[in-house]
Parts: structure tokens; C-alpha cells; sequence
């Protein structure tokens, strides 16, 4: 194989790797996307019925707004994929991606210093190679208002839905769920369905098939001829899978892979993750953690030593630990004002960006308060 030489490989075209290609356009990145198609979880993990669960405005690029943003409708997955089409196609970024690359291997050829998780973070862009990318082409805001506000919406939620009737209800509070993004929007008919026993539910910590099904803990046994395992990816596991050792070691610190502002390992070197760890709307913070990582790229602002990083990372694990215990799940739902409010500071934006304070303190955010031009 003849080796090509990139300054920056995106791996995936999903959502993330599209922003970050459009935001790094200038060096020229190469998008290594294993399938066929852009689009991510939305291409190839998506049925029929699969909408986006928040309306369409809030999830939207900053300088590329829906045709139809005031529709109040959930689009379709279909809607989704041709709107990343769209904004792909407008900023010309489909000539970045390599179709059917799948990465297998990540080879470090950098500082021996970092290799053994001694080094220093310095510039992203050092000049040199310092990966060779192996493809194969075929502070605590957890207050006393937030969780009575969180009890309200539990609360509505019991008595709107028949959770309890279906013996649905969770054993941990709503605040939980939302810190961790647990949620999911119905789909229609969901509990009518349920009530004429078309769609039944059964809970079991252990389970295993037999010749005709599934059996449970219990004993009971469920008749199946298929069963899905809906049980979501494991991004961790897929890291592992390319990433050399010892740097596999480094993707675990206290039980979660640490990220300074959620894109940056301190023990990696000249590596970012932007779509790892989750929010409620992926979209808006994935384009912004693009943005910071841009102005990183382009030496506008320095990275703290891995020292304070690390620091800073373990009092945001903390801080979550005490809001959920599912803080495993890298969601920062929870902080996304505040975790948004660091990234405009070190870039060197006000993190204020509504235009009074009285918008600032009653309006909701969205991708367009943090378009370049504001």
C-alpha cells in the first residue's frame, strides 16, 4: 500500500467528523468513513419510524439553519441525513471524506516521552508525523432548584404515562436520567399498543436462550424467532480495538476515559475525541468542541500541562458522580451551559451570548447563539 500523508485524519463521517472537517477545511483533513455513506448512527443504525427526539431547531448547525427550522415536527432520520447532506454540500466537505476506509490500526511514531504517558501536551500540529492510521479500504451546578424542577417533570411524567401500570417505573429519580441522557421519545401508539398486549415487557438481570427463545432468571421463558439486541455501541471497546498499547491503558482514569472539555486526553497526544462524550443535542456541542478544537489547531490558545488537566477532569467526575450514578456514560447533559461557557472563554468568546441579560436568564439555547458572527 502507498502511504499518504495528511495533517489531520477524522476518523468517522457522522455528525461529528462532518463539523470537524468543515471547521478544519484549511489543513485539508482526511475523513476516513468505513461505509458508503456520511451520516453515522443516522445511516446505518436507524428503522423505519427512528426521529430525532428534540425539535429541529435545536438541532442544527450554527451557520447552516433547517429551510423549515419552525416546523415543529421531529424529522425523520431520512430529513436528518439529507440535512447533513445539505450543510456537507454548501461548505464543500464531501471532497475530504475517503468512502469504504475502514481504520483496523493507530501506530504512534512520536515522542517516546509520551508513549509512556510522561510528555507534556504541546502544539497539534508539530511539523512532523506522529500517527500512522493503518486503513483498510473495501464546578457543582447540581442545586436544590434543578432537582425540584426535575421532581416536577418525574412527577408529570407518573401520572401522564402508565409506567407503574406496565411495571415501568425506574427505581432512581428523572434527574438521573437526564444528567446520564437516558431519555428517548415514544414512539406513537407505544402504550396503546402495550395496553392491547401487543407489546410486553419483562425485567431480569440475567438471561440466556433456550431451542425456542429466551429464558429468564425467573424461570419464565419467552417464545422468539428473532431477537434484537438493542443494546447501543461501545465507543470505548472500538479504541481499544485500533489504539497501540500502552496509550489503550490511558482510556480509563477512575472509571471514565478522561477528556479535558470533553475532547482532549491529556495522556494521548495530538489526538481529540469529539464525539464521545454525550449531550442532549450531540449536534450543537460536537460543532462547538470543533470550533474550540480549530482555534486549538491554529495555536490561538494554549492546553494547561497534563497535570491540571487531569485535575480539572476529576472535579468535573466528581461533580457528576453526586448528580448520577450513571455518570459512566460520559453525558454532560446536566452542565452543557456551563461546559459551553468554558469552551467560549478559552477561545476568547463572551460566554454570555444572548443580546440582554434578560434573554440570557429566560431563553433557551441554541446552535445559532454560538454562530462566529454573534
Amino acid at each position: 500500500m502507498i502511504p499518504i500523508s495528511s495533517k489531520i485524519a477524522i476518523l468517522g463521517a457522522g455528525i461529528s467528523g462532518i463539523a470537524a472537517a468543515k471547521q478544519l477545511a484549511k489543513y485539508e483533513p482526511m475523513v476516513f468513513e468505513a461505509s458508503d455513506s456520511i451520516g453515522g448512527v443516522w445511516k446505518h443504525a436507524s428503522f423505519r419510524t427512528t426521529k430525532l427526539q428534540t425539535p429541529r431547531c435545536d438541532y442544527e448547525f450554527s451557520d447552516f439553519p433547517w429551510p423549515d427550522r419552525d416546523n415543529s415536527s421531529f424529522p425523520s432520520y431520512v430529513e436528518i441525513i439529507d440535512y447533513l447532506h445539505s450543510y456537507a454540500n454548501h461548505f464543500d466537505v464531501l471532497k475530504f471524506v475517503k468512502f469504504r476506509s475502514k481504520v483496523v490500526e493507530l501506530r504512534y511514531i512520536g515522542d517516546e516521552n509520551h508513549r509512556e504517558g510522561k510528555g507534556e501536551y504541546g502544539r497539534l500540529m508539530t511539523g512532523h508525523p506522529v500517527w500512522e492510521v493503518a486503513v483498510q479500504t473495501n464546578d457543582d451546578f447540581d442545586s436544590i432548584e434543578r432537582r425540584v424542577v426535575s421532581k416536577i417533570i418525574e412527577s408529570y411524567l407518573l401520572w401522564k404515562l402508565p409506567y407503574e401500570k406496565h411495571g415501568l417505573k425506574p427505581e432512581h429519580p428523572f434527574h438521573e436520567d437526564y444528567a446520564s441522557c437516558q431519555m428517548a421519545i415514544l414512539p406513537e401508539k407505544f402504550f396503546p399498543e402495550a395496553d392491547e398486549g401487543r407489546i410486553k415487557f419483562k425485567k431480569a438481570s440475567k438471561w440466556w436462550f433456550y431451542e425456542n427463545g429466551l429464558q429468564f432468571d425467573d424461570g419464565s421463558k419467552l417464545e422468539a424467532d428473532i431477537v434484537i439486541c438493542a443494546t447501543g455501541y461501545d465507543g470505548k471497546k472500538k479504541l481499544e480495538s485500533i489504539l497501540p498499547q500502552p496509550f489503550t491503558s490511558f482510556l480509563d482514569y477512575n472509571g471514565v476515559m478522561p477528556l479535558y472539555k470533553s475532547t482532549i486526553n491529556p495522556m494521548i497526544p495530538n489526538m481529540a475525541f469529539i464525539g464521545y462524550v454525550e449531550t442532549v443535542s450531540n449536534l450543537q456541542t460536537a460543532e462547538l468542541r470543533c470550533k474550540w478544537l480549530a482555534r486549538l489547531v491554529d495555536d490561538r490558545f494554549k492546553l494547561p500541562s497534563v497535570e491540571n488537566m487531569l485535575g480539572h477532569i476529576e472535579k468535573e467526575v466528581e461533580v457528576m458522580k453526586r448528580t448520577t450514578r450513571f455518570y459512566k456514560r460520559q453525558c454532560i447533559s446536566t452542565y452543557i451551559i456551563n461546559h459551553n461557557d468554558e469552551l467560549c472563554e478559552e477561545m476568547g468568546w463572551n460566554s454570555w451570548r444572548k443580546n440582554s441579560w434578560l434573554s440570557e436568564a429566560f431563553s433557551p439555547y441554541t446552535s445559532q447563539d454560538y454562530d462566529e458572527d454573534n
